[in-house]
C-alpha cells in the first residue's frame, strides 16, 4: 500500500520491528467515512466515528486523522472527550517499544496544541475532573501550549467557574511550570490569605480552599 499523501502514511517496519501492524493496510473510505461522522451533532454517530478511528489506530499514524480529532478536545460528551484526549497524548508519546508518531503527525498535533485558548483548556481540566487517571494525559497535551499558563491563571481567578476546575488550573500551573502565571497567583495567595486569616476556616467547598495549590504552584515557580 503507498503512502496516502492527505491521511498520513502506514507504519513503516521500523516501527513493529519488522512486522507490519495487522490492522494494516486500511480501509480509508472508512476512515474518511469515520472522519466526517466525528463532529455530528448525534453522539451515537460521533462515539461509532471515533470507535473506528481507534480500531484502525490512524490517530497516531495520520495527521489529517489527529488533526480532526484535535478540534474535539471541547467535545460535549465527557466520556468521549477523555477518550480523544487520551488518544492524542498517546500519539504525542513514545509506544511500548520506545517508538514516537511520524513527524508529520506529531507536527500537526503540536502546532495544534500551541494555540489552544481558554475554552479547550477548560475542556481539559474537565476531562481531570471526570477522569481522575486522565492527569498525566491532559500535562502532556498542555505543555505544548506555551500561552496556557495566562489562561490557566485566568480560569484560577474566576469565581464563576466550578471550585473543582480552578483546583486543576493550580496544580497544572506548578505542574508544567508557567512563570507567567506567577503575578496571578501571588494576587490569589494574598487575597486567600488574608481571607483565611480573617475567618481562621477552611472549608472543601470554600475559596479558601485554593490556598495550598496555590502555595504548592508558587513553591515550583520560585525555586531556583
Amino acid at each position: 500500500m503507498d503512502d496516502d499523501p492527505i491521511l498520513g502514511v502506514r507504519p513503516p517496519e521500523t516501527l513493529t520491528r519488522g512486522k507490519v501492524d495487522a490492522r494494516w493496510p486500511i480501509d480509508w473510505t472508512a476512515v474518511w467515512e469515520a472522519l466526517e461522522s466525528l463532529p455530528s451533532p448525534e453522539l451515537a454517530r460521533r462515539t461509532a466515528a471515533f470507535d473506528r478511528l481507534e480500531a484502525a489506530g490512524v490517530v497516531r499514524y495520520s495527521p489529517l486523522a489527529a488533526y480532526v480529532c484535535a478540534t474535539r478536545l471541547t467535545e460535549p460528551a465527557i466520556e468521549l472527550r477523555t477518550r480523544i484526549v487520551q488518544a492524542l497524548a498517546e500519539a504525542l508519546s513514545p509506544d511500548e517499544q520506545g517508538q514516537q508518531a511520524p513527524e508529520n503527525v506529531r507536527s500537526t498535533l503540536t502546532n495544534y496544541l500551541a494555540a489552544m485558548r481558554t475554552r479547550p483548556i477548560f475542556a481539559l481540566l474537565q476531562v481531570v475532573d471526570f477522569d481522575k487517571t486522565a492527569e498525566p494525559w491532559v500535562a502532556r497535551l498542555l505543555s505544548f501550549c506555551s500561552f496556557a499558563g495566562g489562561h490557566l491563571a485566568d480560569i484560577l481567578s474566576n469565581r464563576q467557574a466550578p471550585l473543582a476546575i480552578r483546583k486543576q488550573a493550580a496544580f497544572y500551573i506548578g505542574r508544567i511550570g508557567y512563570l507567567d502565571a506567577l503575578p496571578a497567583l501571588e494576587r490569589m495567595a494574598a487575597r486567600l490569605e488574608s481571607r483565611f486569616n480573617a475567618g481562621g476556616l477552611m472549608r472543601p467547598e470554600d475559596e479558601t480552599s485554593l490556598l495550598p495549590l496555590i502555595q504548592d504552584a508558587l513553591s515550583v515557580l520560585r525555586a531556583p
